[in-house]
């Protein structure tokens, strides 16, 4: 089981329409990438990645991986397209 799909409670990125909760744009592409494996750096990653979006709206490959965190999966290659993602939906 990826760390998002836990059964958790709570406002902390859990996608309830029914209570108007919803994603941001950069929890919808991580999802949308399946980028999660362990879940230990996603918190770090996905900060990173909502910061450098904030200030550049069309990231090149060396923009990203200047703000990536250590991922102990390895899944780089999938965080940086879920970052392009966000960025093509904001």
């Amino acid at each position: 089981m990826h760390a998002y799909r836990g059964r958790r409670r709570g406002k902390e990125g859990h996608d309830d329409r029914r209570l108007g909760w919803r994603r941001w744009p950069v929890q919808q592409a991580w999802l949308g990438e399946d980028v999660a494996q362990c879940g230990f750096c996603q918190p770090g990653q996905i900060m990173q990645a909502a910061a450098l979006l904030k200030s550049n709206r069309n990231p090149s490959d060396t923009d990203i991986d200047k703000i990536m965190n250590v991922c102990r999966c390895g899944t780089y290659c999938r965080i940086r397209k879920a970052i392009k993602r966000a960025a093509s939906t904001m």
